[in-house]
Parts: structure tokens; sequence; C-alpha cells
């Protein structure tokens, strides 16, 4: 019984961990925001300068641009980042969601630029939803992340040459898959449920894909782990269904209660 107490203790330290780590993200991304646009605003006095002298420092001028470029590219990271903060948690709107992916894979390109790890995307059949932004963002980069966190270790041991995560979007549906070994079959029936992972101590809190459900069941919408195997003999495809968030016209579009090659 002491062992299972120490172990619940445990579990809810983690769990007021990712909570304070939020609150903290929010604060953080705030004061960046601020910092960056004063900052742009400097280069932007400099640039004016540069212009109002004729000065021809090409070292300074290429240095300007340089700096405005990084600026912006980091507020482009930061905007992406913001949707899934406290503040704008409650706000609903209507996303396509093809647009929204483009915008989710222009972020992540970012972050892979210079690795063997690529982000593809394709459209079946494109849908607009009606659900928080942040809610959605935070669903599809969480399992992006995992992805991407299994990928690494498979290149780490030499198991591949190039990572590749693949989204597609199919009315009603998402799914996210990747061309790594797949979810181990220990955990394949136990992956959405809290503290379950195969990550080592200190590299996982095994909530992110607990998160994930539990954002989608707010708006009644699904995720699960698709039968489908890869060659590996693992189960390796990650489905949404946004049946329940679907807006348009259902007489042209009916929507099914399941996706049409879930299986």
């Amino acid at each position: 019984m002491s062992n299972e107490l120490k172990k619940m203790r445990e579990q809810v330290d983690e769990m007021y961990g990712a909570a304070s780590l939020g609150l903290t993200a929010e604060v953080i991304v705030h004061e960046f925001e601020t910092v960056i646009d004063k900052l742009l605003l400097l280069n932007n006095r400099l640039r004016q300068h540069l212009k109002k002298t004729g000065s021809n420092d090409t070292q300074l001028h290429f240095h300007e641009t340089e700096l405005r470029t990084y600026l912006s590219a980091l507020r482009k990271q930061l905007s992406h980042l913001s949707p899934s903060l406290r503040y704008v948690k409650e706000k609903r709107e209507v996303i396509r969601l093809e647009a929204f992916v483009a915008g989710v894979k222009e972020y992540h390109d970012g972050r892979f630029e210079g690795s063997p790890i690529v982000l593809k995307t394709s459209t079946k059949t494109d849908f607009h939803i009606r659900m928080n932004r942040g809610k959605v963002t935070q669903v599809l980069d969480n399992l992006i992340f995992n992805s991407e966190y299994w990928l690494k270790e498979d290149l780490r041991l030499k198991r591949l040459d190039k990572g590749e995560i693949r989204v597609t979007i199919d009315h009603p549906c998402l799914r996210v898959e990747d061309n790594g070994r797949g979810v181990e079959a220990d955990v394949e029936t136990s992956l959405f449920e809290p503290f379950v992972t195969t990550k080592p101590r200190g590299k996982g809190r095994g909530l992110g894909l607990f998160i994930v459900r539990q954002l989608l069941d707010t708006e009644a919408c699904t995720v699960d782990l698709l039968n489908k195997r890869n060659k590996h003999g693992n189960r390796y495809i990650f489905e949404i269904n946004f049946s329940e968030s679907v807006v348009g016209s259902r007489a042209h579009h009916p929507i099914p209660k399941r996706c049409s090659n879930a299986s």
C-alpha cells in the first residue's frame, strides 16, 4: 500500500508540475512578445536612421536586415503557441482544416529545418470545424511531438536514415502517422491513460496523449489508435474524428459516425 501511495503522490506532483509549466509558459510568451515588439521598434528606428543619413555601411545594413528577419521569425513561432494558452481558451471559431494544418506545418518546418525529420501533409477531403483554435493546436502539436520524439530515437539508434511525419485530412477525420517503429504492443491499449509512457524517466510524464483525449472529449470528439499495423507489427496511425464539431452543409456532406478507413 505504501508503494501505491507513493506512486499516486508522484503522479499528483507530475500533474501539478504540468499545470504550473503551462502557467509559466503563458507569462513567458507574453513577456517575449512585448520584448520582441520593442526590439522591432528600435530596429525600425535604426533602419529609418540609416535611410535618412544615407549610410553606406553595408555591414550595418546587413545586420539590421538579419535582426529584423530573426525577430519576425521568433514572433511567428510565439504566435503559434499563443492560441494554446489560458487567456484565449474559451473562444470558438470556424476553422478550415487544410488552412489550419498548413499553418501548423509552417511552424514545425521551421523547427525541423536542418534535421532529418520532415512533416508532410495531404488532403483527401477538406472540411470546417467549430472549435477553439488553441485546443486544436495543442492536440495536433502533441501528436506531432510524440512522433518526433520516437523518430529521433530511431534516428539515434540508426534504425532510420530519415524521419517522416504525415498528417492527412479526410472528412470528417484527421490522421497522424510516421515511419518509425510504431506503438509498442504492451501499451497500445492504455496509451491514452494518464502516466502511461515507455519513455525513460525524466524524458516524459505520460500526459501528452492523455491531454489530447481530454481536450477532444470536451468537444465530443474522439482520438483513436487504429488497428492497422506497420512492417514492425505495431499500430502507428492516430485518428481524430471531428464529426461532432464539423460545420457546413450536412445535406451535401453527410457526416459518418466513423471515418471511411477506420479499422
